[in-house]
């Protein structure tokens, strides 16, 4: 199958984010990367169509990726495919995703397949930037603990260790594409682009909808004995043990955050919860300490951060009468970060999974 010519847009996202804007909320996680003000030299924005394109001239079927590999191993790619988008293509009649991970396989389209492998052969010819976390990070992660492995066929998210997902940093023909669709997923998977040893297919996330607008009525006043801050350095140690995701310190200084903090803390005691945005817009890392659940604290760092940190990526549309378009990603077997997201207002979108990409395989395409 050829492929369809891959063009590179400006960084700053100048000729990308109107279009990306058309396709809302499917293009939310690309929209906000691309708005996003921390850019690395490895920072690139590439489509199947040229600078300028207006959205009317659009091809019927086109592809985005956004990358830094500067972050692994992190997510390095977020990719948009319009055939996400019922209607748009006329060879997907009847593809509609399930919403609850368990729908058939969406069909296939030739152009659809062609934008997203044209994307996925052309990444390998990039340069391979270092990592910015470092040879350090890298060994840290060698010398764990075998034990701290999952077994073979594990398919949940909370039995995933740190190490699993970060075992393919020293092979830099695997890349972490995050956040992405289930069409633009089996796309790349029905071609033998996606690592099924490494974690992906197996752990689907619930995409959740929110706007602000929703938000304004929550009540966002502390118990007695609490305060609000923002997550120091000092806590990131903390931070990176509550979750099995490789979060790196670098990145979380990058990251906009709230925690909560007891009213007697003297600036060097730890939070009790906290939440940060990733670099995609999406809620990260919501978090309150087991002797703090049950008083609303996980909605209120939602509602928090939501409301006053997402114009980072856009004040102006927090402005507007519904706020900002915001998301977030919950495993399907997290019940606990689902009702959080359900009391909120958020609305189930669609699901996605954070895969590896087999980069070797992929610079082989025809």
């Amino acid at each position: 199958m050829s492929t369809s010519q891959v063009q590179h847009h400006p960084v700053d996202g100048f000729t990308i984010i109107p279009v990306l804007k058309a396709f809302l909320p499917r293009t939310l996680p690309l929209l906000r990367r691309a708005q996003f003000p921390h850019r690395s030299p490895s920072f690139y924005i590439t489509a199947t169509f040229s600078p300028g394109t207006a959205v009317e001239s659009l091809p019927q079927c086109f592809a985005v990726c956004i990358l830094d590999r500067s972050r692994r191993p992190e997510t390095e790619g977020w990719l948009f495919s319009s055939g996400e988008i019922e209607g748009r293509c006329p060879e997907l009649k009847n593809n509609t995703e399930n919403s609850s991970g368990s729908g058939s396989t969406p069909q296939q389209c030739p152009d659809c397949t062609r934008a997203i492998l044209s994307l996925a052969k052309h990444i390998p010819s990039l340069p391979l930037p270092d990592s910015v976390h470092g040879e350090d990070n890298i060994t840290k992660l060698l010398t764990q603990s075998r034990s701290d492995q999952p077994s073979p066929g594990q398919t949940s998210a909370k039995q995933v260790s740190t190490l699993d997902y970060s075992r393919h940093i020293t092979n830099p023909n695997v890349m972490v594409v995050g956040t992405i669709a289930q069409f633009p997923a089996e796309i790349l998977n029905s071609q033998g682009l996606i690592r099924t040893d490494l974690p992906g297919m197996d752990i689907p996330y619930q995409k959740f909808i929110f706007r602000t607008s929703d938000l304004r009525h929550v009540d966002t006043t502390l118990p007695d004995g609490l305060r609000w801050g923002q997550v120091r350095p000092q806590d990131f140690e903390l931070v990176r043990s509550r979750t099995a995701i490789p979060r790196k310190d670098k990145t979380l200084a990058l990251l906009p955050s709230v925690a909560i903090f007891r009213e007697e803390n003297s600036g060097g005691d730890s939070p009790v919860a906290w939440g940060f945005l990733g670099p995609d817009g999406s809620l990260a890392s919501l978090h309150v300490e087991p002797n703090y659940r049950g008083r609303g604290l996980a909605k209120k760092v939602t509602t928090k951060i939501l409301n006053e940190q997402l114009k980072v990526f856009d004040e102006e549309e927090g402005k507007s009468e519904q706020g900002w378009i915001c998301n977030s990603d919950v495993a399907l077997d997290n019940l606990e970060s689902t009702g959080v997201a359900r009391s909120l207002g958020g609305r189930p979108g669609w699901v996605v999974y954070w895969v590896r990409v087999n980069l070797e395989k992929a610079k082989a395409l025809p």
